[in-house]
């Protein structure tokens, strides 16, 4: 795996060979870190040909996002999904509230993704 981007809340790394992006996301995320992974996902995103790649991510650490991140968490979903990754996965967070706050906004938002207990891809 390459590291494009390394933030306190987040990582994001590629693996050309695999075709593989790798988001690992943890801790509370507020407005600001949004904007920041945002503008990283773009510019990963920019560099390959989603089509072609299977998007992870995983947020094993992430804590369950406060009320008004929600809006911020739906775009992220909505983003990813329109996105035209061959494959989406997500990681079951540790903690059964952010699982279920995770697993409500991909109800909310229909996009289509896997859920899966472990990374297969670390």
């Amino acid at each position: 795996m390459i590291k494009q981007a390394s933030h306190a809340k987040y990582d994001i790394s590629w693996d050309n060979g695999k075709k593989v992006i790798l988001m690992e996301v943890r801790g509370f995320f507020r407005p600001e870190d949004g904007e920041s992974f945002l503008k990283d996902y773009n510019s990963m995103v920019s560099k390959v040909k989603p089509s072609e790649y299977t998007l992870v991510v995983d947020p094993e650490n992430l804590k369950t996002s406060a009320k008004d991140m929600l809006p911020v968490l739906k775009g992220c979903f909505e983003l990813y999904g329109s996105s035209g990754f061959k494959k989406i996965l997500m990681i079951t967070p540790t903690s059964a509230t952010s699982a279920m706050q995770l697993k409500n906004v991909q109800k909310d938002t229909g996009v289509k993704m896997e859920f899966a207990k472990t990374n297969p891809y670390k």
